[in-house]
């Protein structure tokens, strides 16, 4: 099992709290160049009830929610969930002052243990292409949804950051953490049309204009064991990225993200 969907792995090394997370979120925070934040765009696309129950599957450190807690209706519950109790227990202080209700649990999104038609949304931002067996998920999903309720499952483009991918080749750098059946828009689209009668996807471009080689590296090497760098890799990187932002003020990162929307009815 490769890494990316190996969940001992990834509940006791990548996740097993949220600092490698976070070192990969504060690249985009930093070097993003779009107009408009991720998690609010994503946020944007919620079509929702005042009044509805949503379920999270891997939450992660609540991102999500941390970052739109002052647009969340006053009627709606949340119910955030992980694989991780370490992501769970910092989703938890993260949004410790939340003034709506939100509860959390710890389970594999495989087997979701919530009643049938309990839940008017279920979200999976950028975390499906973790699970060893998707089609249970979509299963669960269909059965804990109401009629006539969502699935959010956001991921990325087959060629997103294309350039990190070639500045790891060109140094002969192996990702481990990247499965090969990889649950990006194009699989995601084919999958999700053969569960759900309604699929829709919303795409967003962004690009990442890196100015400082450090970050980039970090990034690289939070999702690398780092037993498996050298230190003539990682100079190498610093020699490729530092020449990069020398002769074009930037080291460009392209980013093609998306958001399907899945009806049930």
């Amino acid at each position: 099992m490769l890494r990316g969907t190996d969940q001992q792995y990834l509940r006791t090394d990548q996740y097993k709290d949220a600092t490698k997370l976070n070192v990969r979120m504060a690249l985009h925070q930093k070097f993003g160049t779009g107009k408009i934040d991720w998690h609010c765009w994503v946020f944007d696309q919620f079509d929702l009830p005042t009044t509805a129950r949503i379920l999270e599957l891997g939450c992660g450190p609540g991102q999500l929610w941390v970052r739109n807690l002052d647009r969340i209706p006053n009627g709606w519950q949340l119910v955030l969930s992980d694989y991780s109790k370490g992501m769970i227990d910092q989703a938890q202080s993260n949004l410790a002052d939340s003034p709506h209700p939100i509860s959390y649990s710890h389970f594999d999104a495989q087997s979701i243990p919530f009643s049938t038609a309990s839940f008017d949304a279920v979200v999976a931002n950028h975390m499906l292409y973790h699970v060893p067996d998707r089609r249970k998920v979509y299963a669960e999903a269909m059965r804990v949804l109401k009629a006539g309720g969502i699935f959010y499952a956001a991921t990325n483009a087959r060629d997103y950051m294309a350039e990190i991918k070639e500045l790891e080749r060109r140094i002969g750098l192996s990702n481990p953490f990247v499965p090969e059946d990889f649950f990006d828009l194009e699989v995601g689209k084919i999958e999700l049309k053969s569960i759900f009668p309604q699929v829709t996807l919303h795409k967003l471009k962004d690009t990442l204009a890196v100015t400082e080689a450090q970050p980039l590296i970090d990034y690289i090497l939070s999702s690398i064991d780092g037993g498996a760098v050298t230190l003539q890799a990682v100079d190498s990187l610093k020699k490729i990225i530092e020449g990069e932002i020398a002769e074009k003020g930037a080291f460009r990162v392209s980013k093609s993200t998306g958001l399907f929307i899945a009806a049930n009815s």
